[in-house]
């Protein structure tokens, strides 16, 4: 199954809504969205996820 994740502080993070992570880091604040803001935003496989409290929360709503 594909996420979408983004690569912030040297980690791979899942994307949660438009301003933040499952784990509660933001990656983005401002009002509108930018182009890059949204080229940053990768899908690819959950394995590839190095947050750990990102995919701890993926797998406990599950």
């Amino acid at each position: 199954m594909l996420y979408p994740l983004i690569e912030k502080k040297k980690k791979v993070h899942i994307v949660k809504d438009l301003n933040s992570c499952a784990c509660g880091l933001k990656y983005h604040s401002d009002l509108v969205i930018k182009r890059k803001t949204l080229k940053q935003i990768k899908f690819v496989e959950v394995g590839k996820v190095t947050c750990k409290k990102c995919a701890s929360k993926l797998f406990s709503d599950e």
